[in-house]
């Protein structure tokens, strides 16, 4: 059995000292290296097959230039994936590669995800989407840089990041507004976090102060994203003689069943019914495309990555980042909304 190429063997062949061939493949490196030598220690490792390892550069307590991202639940949020692929982009173009795990919706595997990526010596953690914060505190403790983002529990000496869930809330509901829509409907989760509970709020609180009606039996908030429920609730609201002439969907997903009902009943979108929705998933390809609020993934991933970077660089004595970084979501018209139909 030929054993492994180590980086001694890369400095010897090269004529240079270990901790040379250490800063030529070092991501944070203090030293430079005069560009003839790095050329040479690269040809060398080429030759020789010599691929660094990042767990005993971790056990050094050098840096590995490899950030984890933890995802409460993959698979029930889809926006938390746009953002973890974005959060590898921005870390892929500030030189680092990055190791996903997905929780599962289970904080013990989270926590027992983020043990691993601790023992994978990762240069920080991104934790993504609501979950226990077991996991953080776990990350944090053991000394790595931590960053939240959408995580709504803050954890102290974490910085975390967030959307501004009632400010783009008020926005759906004052372009409905504008449009002439008096009456208004709301379909999205009940408060089973944070994030749920702004966004009703900040429809209600802004439908209150433009004088809109949201009566009670227009709003329907459950505790999952079951779409056969909501489908059936949509379409009972949507068939009455009385309904809305507007609805805010607090995720794609309930503005999808939404659009379900409204087909079901007769009711034509725009024509009929507007419909808004928070998040940019699927909102390009639904018929008609939707109106939506949101903070893009893109500016989410690399404020996390930037957040992480700035405390990986951070010197003693350097201020920390704020505790709480909160995006503004934008408002993007498509086709789903239009002028109230005359009653």
């Amino acid at each position: 059995m030929t054993s492994r190429v180590t980086a001694r063997d890369v400095a010897a062949a090269a004529g240079v000292s270990r901790a040379t061939v250490s800063y030529v493949f070092s991501a944070h490196a203090r030293v430079a290296v005069a560009a003839a030598t790095r050329a040479r220690v690269l040809g060398v490792a080429r030759d020789l097959g010599y691929t660094p390892n990042p767990l005993a550069r971790g056990l050094r307590g050098e840096r590995t230039g490899v950030l984890g991202v933890v995802i409460g639940n993959i698979d029930a949020n889809h926006v938390g994936l746009d953002i973890v692929r974005a959060i590898g982009r921005a870390a892929a173009a500030a030189g680092h590669q990055v190791l996903i795990a997905d929780a599962g919706g289970a904080p013990a595997r989270e926590s027992a995800e983020a043990r691993v990526l601790r023992d994978r010596a990762v240069d920080g953690i991104i934790f993504n989407g609501p979950a226990d914060p077991t996991s953080v505190l776990l990350a944090r403790d053991a000394g790595i840089p931590t960053v939240m983002v959408e995580r709504y529990a803050p954890v102290a000496g974490v910085p975390g990041l967030c959307v501004d869930e009632r400010a783009g809330s008020r926005l759906a509901v004052r372009h409905l507004a504008e449009l002439g829509h008096r009456r208004l409907g709301y379909v999205g989760l009940a408060d089973l976090h944070e994030a749920d509970r702004a966004r009703f709020e900040g429809a209600a609180a802004e439908a209150a102060a433009l004088g809109l009606e949201l009566r009670p039996g227009w709003v329907y908030r459950r505790r999952d994203q079951g779409a056969r429920a909501t489908f059936a609730f949509c379409r009972r609201m949507l068939g009455r003689p009385s309904r809305p002439s507007a609805v805010y969907a607090g995720g794609n997903l309930f503005a999808i069943e939404v659009l379900r009902a409204a087909r079901e009943v007769g009711l034509r979108v725009p024509e009929d019914l507007s419909l808004v929705s928070f998040d940019d998933q699927y909102a390009e390809v639904t018929v008609p495309r939707l109106t939506t609020v949101c903070a893009a993934p893109e500016d989410l991933g690399a404020a996390a990555v930037g957040l992480l970077l700035r405390l990986l660089r951070a010197g003693p004595g350097e201020a920390p980042p704020p505790a709480e970084t909160v995006l503004q979501p934008r408002l993007h018209v498509r086709e789903s909304t239009a002028a109230a139909p005359s009653d």
